[in-house]
């Protein structure tokens, strides 16, 4: 009698094979179909699991008759990689588990089981087991190829392995080991950027220096993270891929100051972007208005302070007041008081501070137009 080994207590086979009692040969020939549909095209990103590689992903659980070993990475795979063995006598229901579960954003689609042993299990004794997924899983008997594959019908959130007691005591010898495992997994979300202020929150014309910071992530990991202000490179960085874990890169946050004066005047392009481990591209775009121009003081004359004909009402008319423009409005507004009367129109540069008009009168000031940056 063979056991169940998968949750859901049924035996599925890539959802093609639906049998409690599969034979040797059926299993044969599901790992070789396996083999040749099973490939990293199927994710996004792999990650490798024992043998030359660490654990960073897989738990163990178990119950005092049935132990669970783990040694990763190692040399060679012989004598290392995970196992699952009974050590004494078992009841029904009982399991020694090696199980992984995926971060949020990450699904599985598949896997592959190097180095595989299996003995005592499903060959009509005590024991169960083999390895599962959401939805179904495949079991294990001693004619199982050392190298098995495995295509999820339908993603799942966790995969394992598992030595199960199916008898109401179990002492009969049993044991299931691999010695790596590769893991495929589709990311279900993709990357994040983050510039929360500086230059890329600004509005409006801007001038002078500003500080850029940009930083960003994904569940697979961001591998690059890169800006460019008028297509001209503001700083790139990049990460190596740990392809041990589920988050296989950390490209470092990016921090500039960012001068205007380098940079031409006008709508000028800032862009974001950033690759992750999964092969997910990321890119936000915005435009930035530069104002580059030396600010301007022009001042024009106030009717109210010219002489009166004797006979005509003198009292004074109220001073115009002051006025602030930017230097693209105050070049306009300028040019047309200039042409209505030239002789009243005066204009000077303002360079860093703005200067004292001359007399130094309130009714000589008045109609006063200071030009300065948006």
């Amino acid at each position: 009698m063979s056991w169940s080994f998968a949750p859901d207590s049924a035996t599925v086979v890539c959802g093609l094979i639906r049998n409690r009692r599969l034979t040797r040969a059926s299993i044969v020939i599901a790992a070789l179909a396996f083999l040749v549909l099973c490939s990293p095209a199927l994710a996004d990103e792999t990650v490798q699991v024992c043998g030359s590689y660490a654990n960073n992903v897989f738990t163990s659980g178990s119950v005092p008759a049935i132990s669970a070993t783990g040694r990763c990475p190692t040399a060679s795979y012989n004598g290392g990689g995970f196992g699952l063995f009974n050590s004494g006598n078992s009841t029904k229901g009982q399991a020694g588990r090696w199980q992984t579960a995926t971060p949020a954003g990450l699904e599985l689609v598949g896997a592959t089981a190097s180095q595989l042993v299996s003995y005592g299990i499903n060959d009509d004794q005590d024991y169960g087991g083999g390895f599962y997924w959401a939805g179904g899983g495949v079991g294990t008997n001693d004619q199982s190829p050392s190298t098995l594959g495995m295509v999820f019908p339908s993603p799942s959130t966790y995969f394992g392995m598992q030595l199960l007691c199916g008898k109401g005591t179990c002492k009969a010898p049993a044991g299931l080991t691999v010695g790596a495992f590769a893991l495929y997994v589709r990311e279900t979300s993709g990357p994040t950027l983050n510039s929360p202020s500086g230059l890329w929150q600004t509005t409006g014309w801007i001038r002078g220096s500003w500080p850029f910071v940009l930083s960003g992530d994904s569940p697979s990991g961001l591998c690059s993270l890169s800006a460019s202000l008028n297509r001209q490179l503001i700083d790139t960085t990049t990460s190596g891929q740990d392809v041990s874990s589920w988050h296989q890169c950390a490209a470092s946050p990016i921090s500039q100051t960012i001068d205007t004066s380098r940079y031409r005047e006008g709508a000028v392009g800032l862009a974001l972007s950033a690759g992750d481990a999964a092969g997910v591209p990321a890119s936000l775009r915005k435009t930035i208005y530069i104002d580059n121009s030396t600010p301007t003081i022009s001042l024009s004359a106030d009717q109210s302070t010219r002489p009166r004909r004797p006979g005509r009402n003198t009292s004074p008319r109220p001073p115009a007041a002051a006025r602030l423009e930017s230097p693209r409005s105050c070049a306009a507004s300028t040019a047309a008081r200039t042409r209505r009367s030239p002789a009243r129109a005066l204009k000077s540069r303002w360079a860093g501070s703005a200067s004292t008009p001359s007399p130094a009168s309130a009714s000589s000031v008045a109609g006063l137009v200071m030009c300065l940056p948006a």
